[in-house]
């Protein structure tokens, strides 16, 4: 099973863990999160397997745990080849977002992909992808935000921000 940091609730690292035992234990943990872009600024989304723990059906952006000795970027990184077998690069994060429902800090990063770049899904994580313009989304969001993940609006919110500011 892999470690991942065991952090406080001002996110400093105070030791080693596991997914188990942080949820177990109400510690935080630290998610990478990456908004993909396409070069005509739509954005990556998948929609997480029926099989997942947290937030089976939903869209998301990719992204998981960080593991012992990874950065958010590093992680987000990893995630994208892990769920989707894309080489990318992820950016620092961000923003970094704590979200109390979940008890999680979102590292959120931003990565820039060819719209034809062939993916190969984990099946086991995720379900489908969609490109979707960030208008679209937006839309989509008001009108059926229980198909979402929550932290899904945090985090293009920051990437709007950044990227439009």
């Amino acid at each position: 099973m892999a470690k991942i940091p065991k952090i406080n609730d001002k996110n400093e690292i105070v030791g080693e863990t596991t997914i188990k035992e942080a949820k177990k234990n109400g510690w935080p943990r630290r998610i990478a999160k990456v908004v993909v872009q396409d070069e005509y600024g739509m954005v990556l989304l998948q929609k997480r397997s029926l099989n997942v723990a947290a937030w089976p059906g939903r869209w998301d952006v990719c992204g998981g745990h960080v593991d012992v000795g990874e950065t958010y970027q590093k992680a987000a990184e990893r995630e994208m080849r892990e769920e989707l077998n894309v080489q990318v690069s992820v950016s620092e994060p961000i923003e970094i977002i704590f979200s109390a429902e979940e008890n999680v800090f979102f590292g959120i990063g931003s990565a820039t992909i060819n719209h034809e770049t062939p993916m190969r899904l984990k099946e086991d994580e995720v379900e489908a992808v969609r490109w979707i313009s960030l208008e679209k989304l937006e839309h989509e969001f008001a009108s059926s935000p229980s198909d979402f993940i929550p932290i899904l609006q945090h985090a293009l919110q920051a990437l709007r921000d950044t990227l439009f500011a």
